[in-house]
């Protein structure tokens, strides 16, 4: 996990070492993330996502990021991963 991530969900890299991504992201947005993933790996290309990562204090607002997800393939063994980055985003809320 990048250590700007990390420090905006105000926990330590080393607490989040073993921890899912998907366990970091707000429960209404999973689905989401996992088509965002979904099309990353059947189409090749490069997604774009807004969602809100949970924070470490409960009682804290959830931060809205901007993830981009791309596919990593080899050759011999298929997909292998997937590049995530994320930036500080805003999302609008209805």
């Amino acid at each position: 996990m990048p250590a700007d991530v990390a420090e905006w969900l105000e926990r330590a890299p080393a607490d989040l070492a073993g921890t899912r991504f998907e366990e970091l992201v707000s429960p209404p947005y999973r689905t989401n993330l996992q088509r965002a993933l979904e099309v990353a790996r059947t189409e090749k290309t490069l997604q774009r996502i807004d969602l809100d990562l949970l924070p470490a204090d409960p009682e804290a607002s959830a931060i809205p990021v901007t993830l981009r997800v791309l596919a990593l393939r080899d050759p011999l063994h298929g997909l292998i991963g997937y590049r995530v980055s994320a930036r500080p985003g805003m999302l609008v809320r209805a």
